[in-house]
């Protein structure tokens, strides 16, 4: 998976994170954040 590729998988897990309701989805998608983040890096 390319750099840019990453880079919007990220931005999408954050936007989806603010905008969930229950706590559990709100902590698989910062989850996702985290993962991105790491490979990002």
């Amino acid at each position: 998976m390319d750099l840019n590729q990453l880079y919007a998988n990220h931005q999408r897990a954050l936007v989806n994170a603010r905008r969930s309701e229950g706590r559990e989805d709100r902590q698989t998608y910062f989850d996702l954040v985290e993962y991105y983040a790491k490979r990002i890096g």
